[in-house]
């Protein structure tokens, strides 16, 4: 069972990809210690219809943003420096 958008981004292959180039401490904590995972301050809905909803796992030089669709598929993924 997923608890949140930001937990199964957070499984995403990309997203654990981003985190290991840029934040790899995120993935030694387990899901619960990951704000993203636990809280919405990190997320956004986009729309309603269609629905689209938003997480963003962001560090010091870069963002990993993850688009989510109302069958909680990921229909869009971008990796931003900042």
């Amino acid at each position: 069972m997923v608890s949140s958008f930001g937990t199964l981004a957070l499984w995403h292959g990309a997203v654990e990809s981003f985190l290991h180039e840029h934040d790899e401490s995120l993935l030694e904590r387990p899901y619960w210690a990951v704000e993203q995972a636990m809280t919405d301050r990190h997320a956004t809905l986009v729309a309603e219809e269609p629905f689209r909803y938003r997480i963003a796992f962001r560090t010091a030089d870069a963002a990993c943003v993850v688009d989510f669709d109302a069958d909680l598929e990921v229909v869009e993924l971008s990796v931003e420096s900042e």
